[in-house]
């Protein structure tokens, strides 16, 4: 049996508002491109590559997703951006993921506190909580999952949180 995988994964640290910049346009902090730099080489240095990488439109959601995907020997133009996954909600996460796991294997997504721990803690009774900045959390699925509902995840197959030393 071939297990489905899902990644997900929080945006690295980011600039904190200030007056000229909406949410929406705060860019990676330097701190934020090492967390993204190190989560990515983590990820590839594990043997994990993506049928699909899934990334918020903010900025500093798409800047994570190009790093990790530069680590990951993805190919960049095939970053699928959803402006709906910026202050979403549990069930946009839902179907943007079933309809990615409708035609891949290996999927990461990457979104924002507080609805990417929501999404989660839905998946698998195994994590609560939120996730810290440019954390991973890799959760297996059954090979023939066709609808995501609560508590499909098999198992927690990984969590990463990137540390300074």
């Amino acid at each position: 049996m071939i297990l489905r995988k899902l990644f997900l994964m929080r945006h690295a640290d980011a600039l904190e508002k200030y007056d000229s910049i909406t949410d929406f346009e705060r860019p990676l902090s330097n701190k934020g491109q090492q967390q993204s730099q190190m989560s990515g080489t983590w990820l590839a240095q594990q043997n994990f590559f993506f049928d699909k990488i899934i990334t918020s439109s903010a900025l500093r959601t798409y800047q994570t997703s190009l790093i990790v995907a530069k680590c990951t020997h993805y190919h960049l133009n095939k970053i699928i951006v959803y402006g709906s996954l910026y202050d979403s909600d549990l069930m946009t996460h839902i179907n943007i993921v079933e309809e990615a796991l409708s035609q891949n294997d290996t999927v990461l997504m990457i979104g924002h506190n507080p609805v990417i721990g929501e999404f989660a803690s839905f998946l698998t009774e195994n994590f609560r909580g939120s996730f810290s900045n440019g954390q991973i959390l890799g959760i297996s699925l059954p090979d023939n999952v066709i609808h995501v509902s609560s508590g499909i995840g098999l198992e927690i197959i990984e969590n990463f949180i990137p540390k300074f030393k």
